[in-house]
């Protein structure tokens, strides 16, 4: 059957379609449909040894499961796919990766580990010019030193963050 034929699979738009499911049911708090939508993305991808697809789907996933309270297999799924883009040299993934894992640790009361996460997301953020993406995650870095006891650099960032948003 030709391409783009009806009732032919395409396996690779698949695992890229349930990615996109996956990311409107985590942004609309659906956190189990897009756990499920991640995890199909994920196997599909691994089965056709496409490891960056199957990377973007474990890290996102990784998310929503810490999100879900499955903080252990949450983190290390974020874990390993920061390894996976820092091999692959991918800053934005990188950076993205680095926020979630920042959060995780916030959600796991380890706000030393949330700041070295976050301090190193703002530093590629800054790197890329993101400044939206920026401002997030100086919003998890002054979280982070509040938690951590540190209220001048709590505000410092938040008032960083704020004066992105401004601009």
């Amino acid at each position: 059957m030709p391409a783009g034929q009806p009732g032919r699979r395409l396996p690779a738009r698949e695992a890229q379609a349930l990615h996109c499911l996956g990311q409107s049911h985590r942004a609309l708090g659906a956190y189990p449909a897009a756990a499920d939508a991640y995890r199909q993305a994920v196997t599909i991808s691994t089965d056709l040894g496409d490891r960056l697809t199957a990377t973007h789907a474990a890290c996102w996933l990784g998310d929503v499961l810490v999100r879900q309270g499955e903080h252990h297999t949450g983190r290390r799924l974020l874990a390993q796919s920061l390894w996976a883009y820092r091999e692959f040299g991918i800053l934005w993934d990188e950076a993205a990766t680095l926020y979630a894992l920042a959060e995780a640790q916030l959600t796991a009361d380890r706000p030393a580990l949330a700041r070295r996460r976050a301090e190193t997301a703002v530093r590629l953020w800054r790197q890329i010019g993101s400044h939206t993406w920026l401002a997030v995650a100086l919003d998890t870095l002054a979280t982070a030193h509040t938690q951590a006891g540190d209220p001048p650099a709590a505000a410092r960032a938040h008032n960083e963050a704020t004066e992105l948003r401004r601009t």
